[in-house]
């Protein structure tokens, strides 16, 4: 399609990005191969965004997964999305994210931030592994490093007062 610079491989119509891959077969539709028989070799694939004002946020790179539902409705069920959270040079700081689609509405379950800390249910964990309830009421468990306790589980009643805490 070189009226909007798109390049089509098993399409003649290609739409929405610059190189559209169609297949009908159960085949892989992309094979990234690298011969290299070094031990740091393997295939990479970089997603880059180069931008003349970066800020704090700005995404480097999205991976969508996407699938019709049953009103044929093409619909992102999950992404991968990388971002910077601090662009100051020498002190940079990223995080990857995970979203999932439930009752229609796709929303951020998991994070990794600069620190390694994974927070499910949180986009700013404070520890290695830091889990969030959905609901008040729902159990919360934060696993703590070895210097501490190996198990914090902290049920929240009503939203208020104290944690509980078991310890072990």
């Amino acid at each position: 399609d070189s009226t909007n610079n798109r390049v089509g491989i098993g399409t003649t119509s290609p739409s929405d990005g610059q190189l559209h891959i169609k297949g009908t077969d159960t085949t892989n539709q992309v094979i990234i191969e690298n011969t290299d028989d070094g031990s740091g070799a393997a295939p990479d694939l970089t997603l880059r965004r180069t931008s003349a004002s970066p800020a704090d946020d700005d995404g480097c790179g999205e991976i969508n997964f996407q699938s019709l539902n049953d009103n044929s409705e093409n619909l992102t069920m999950g992404t991968i999305r990388a971002f910077v959270t601090d662009v100051s040079d020498g002190t940079e700081d990223g995080a990857i994210a995970f979203r999932t689609r439930k009752d229609g509405s796709l929303g951020e379950r998991m994070r990794i931030d600069g620190s390694g800390n994974v927070g499910i249910g949180t986009t700013s964990p404070s520890a290695d592994l830091h889990v969030v309830a959905g609901a008040a009421g729902d159990s919360v468990c934060k696993l703590l490093d070895n210097g501490g306790f190996g198990f914090n589980f902290m049920p929240r009643v009503g939203g208020s007062g104290a944690d509980n805490q078991i310890r072990t």
